[in-house]
């Protein structure tokens, strides 16, 4: 997860990142503030500690946020459609995403938007600070993700 603050140095690190901004006008109505955003990846499969690229003509939603006071006011439905928008223009098919377990609102709004679905479970377990990890073969994941239709995601 990349904190709002910390987003251009993110961008300058890893410019292959692609940042989709919700905006509103702000209260003078000459600017936009931001009220949400996306980082997303093309072609890669991101979870913390994993960084793989993928040969799947995707698009990696890493993160998205909605500034709380924002929330129940459709701008993840508004930023979802402009990632279509993002990879039809430039001919990405999938869009994908980890969600974790205790993110029951995201995972409740994914199963419920069009066309989004949950296509399978990554498990991944650390302990000791790191010195055992157990996790999901990634040849599994990209399986499952190959074998998922993109039932016209992007279309």
């Amino acid at each position: 997860m990349v904190p709002f603050h910390k987003l251009e140095r993110h961008l300058a690190d890893d410019p292959e990142s692609i940042v989709i901004l919700a905006t509103r006008p702000d209260f003078s109505g000459s600017g936009k503030k931001v009220i949400g955003y996306r980082i997303c990846q093309p072609n890669v499969f991101v979870f913390p500690g994993i960084k793989e690229k993928l040969l799947l003509n995707s698009l990696f939603v890493t993160h998205t946020e909605v500034f709380p006071e924002y929330r129940r006011q459709k701008v993840n439905q508004m930023m979802r459609s402009a990632t279509f928008g993002f990879c039809r223009e430039n001919g990405l098919t999938k869009v994908l995403g980890v969600i974790l377990a205790h993110n029951q609102p995201s995972i409740k709004s994914q199963k419920h938007s069009k066309g989004g679905s949950v296509i399978g479970k990554f498990e991944s377990l650390s302990l000791f600070f790191g010195l055992y990890r157990s996790a999901t073969p990634l040849d599994e994941i990209k399986k499952a993700i190959e074998d998922h239709e993109s039932n016209g995601i992007c279309s």
